[in-house]
């Protein structure tokens, strides 16, 4: 039993890590984009805020998925959405 609260707590602690790593970079290259890309301040900043909304309220999803599909079926399915991914971005450079 107390095994499986290290592993929770370790597992957060990386989510939670993960999650404000994006967050924060993606604040500092925000100014870089709104340059390169010819955005207003407004649009970009909206943008940010509806990516943090959007992740909020799909945070509950993979678990969820987990609980109702299991995870060697949504593990399946990812791997053919990565692949399926890959092959079309390949064949998308092979057209240019």
């Amino acid at each position: 039993m107390q095994q499986k609260w290290l592993v929770l707590v370790a597992v957060s602690l990386i989510f939670f890590f993960l999650n404000g790593a994006t967050f924060a970079s993606l604040g500092v290259v925000l100014f870089s984009m709104i340059k390169d890309l010819h955005w207003s301040q407004t649009a970009a900043g909206v943008s940010f805020s509806l990516l943090g909304i959007a992740c909020g309220v799909a945070s509950p999803l993979p678990a969820l998925l987990l609980k109702r599909i299991g995870l060697r079926l949504i593990a399946q399915h990812r791997a053919d959405l990565d692949g399926g991914v890959v092959k079309g971005l390949g064949q998308q450079r092979q057209l240019a």
